[in-house]
């Protein structure tokens, strides 16, 4: 494998172990926090990969058909923004589930005094 190959498998590297690392937060964390988290960046892990699969490399435009350019010019250069109208409805969401979330932590430890999850369990008997 030849470094410019691993240059562009790179960005697809990170995200996967970006949402490995999220996935065992969620999983074997404790703290209700520290699971809130890794939920909140394991989406910023899949809106990277959107806005990744949406990139063009070398010499792309901007989605916008400009006056004289072919059409299979535009469509070969273009960038396509279905990826990044994906990212802007998922942030959004994405925010209303962290809040959500939050609120709910809030909750929990004004109920039980801990975000631990061992010790909520060992509370309720």
């Amino acid at each position: 494998m030849n470094p410019t190959s691993l240059i562009v498998y790179l960005p697809y590297i990170l995200v996967v172990l970006m949402v490995a690392i999220c996935v065992y937060g969620v999983v074997f964390k404790s703290n209700i926090f520290k699971k809130i988290l890794a939920l909140f960046f394991f989406t910023d892990a899949v809106n990277l990969l959107y806005i990744i699969q949406g990139y063009r490399r070398g010499d792309s435009i901007p989605p916008i058909l400009l006056p004289g350019m072919g059409l299979s010019e535009f469509t070969s250069r273009a960038v396509d923004p279905l990826a990044h109208y994906f990212v802007v409805t998922a942030v959004v969401i994405g925010l209303a589930e962290i809040a959500t979330l939050s609120a709910l932590a809030i909750y929990v430890y004004r109920h039980y005094g801990t975000l631990e999850t061992r010790k909520i369990k060992e509370l309720r008997g």
